[in-house]
């Protein structure tokens, strides 16, 4: 996302028109979309990411793939203002697709929302207390010696900060106009 240039994504707009034909009807409480076209429920793969995608056919030879997180948050709040936030899953399960699990969140924010970064954090300070050189733990982690001393220092990935949970405070709800929407909108 970070070569990310237009002002909308090409997916959100499909999305909004595809509702807006009527063609979908999403079901927020399930996380579902249901399709006139097809009179059911669309049946969506599981990219290599574990997340569940929609294939759509735009032209004789294109097809375009939309995550279904972000389909169901784009029917029920619109476009972001900002193209460049992307749709979290509040609970860590990618194939959990309900309204009330998704929020819209800064690419820094969803990525330090992992729970494997969090147990790594902990194992590399465990590795440097127990006497291994920053710079061998820096060459088993394949990063560099610098990160591998704010993590222990506790400058990255620190439990205090976020006691019980990789799950960081909402920034959309510090700074409703970077999403857009006034605080509290997803609550």
């Amino acid at each position: 996302m970070s070569k990310y240039r237009g002002l909308i994504r090409k997916n959100d707009y499909l999305v909004i028109v595809k509702q807006l034909r009527g063609e979908w009807i999403p079901n927020f409480e399930e996380g579902k979309i249901y399709s006139t076209a097809v009179n059911g429920y669309l049946t969506p793969a599981t990219d290599r990411d574990g997340y569940l995608t929609l294939g759509i056919q735009i032209e004789e030879e294109k097809r375009c793939h939309i995550r279904m997180n972000r389909a169901i948050w784009v029917m029920r709040h619109g476009i972001p203002c900002d193209p460049t936030l992307e749709v979290d899953h509040i609970n860590l399960n990618r194939q959990d697709n309900r309204l009330c699990n998704l929020r819209l969140v800064t690419r820094s924010e969803n990525m330090r929302n992992n729970p494997e970064k969090f147990a790594r954090a902990e194992a590399i300070r465990a590795e440097r207390a127990a006497g291994v050189s920053t710079k061998e733990l820096a060459e088993k982690y394949h990063c560099n010696p610098r990160t591998i001393r704010r993590t222990v220092s506790g400058e990255y990935y620190n439990p205090e900060r976020y006691p019980g949970t990789a799950v960081f405070p909402r920034l959309h709800l510090q700074y409703p106009a970077k999403g857009g929407y006034p605080a509290g909108w997803n609550e």
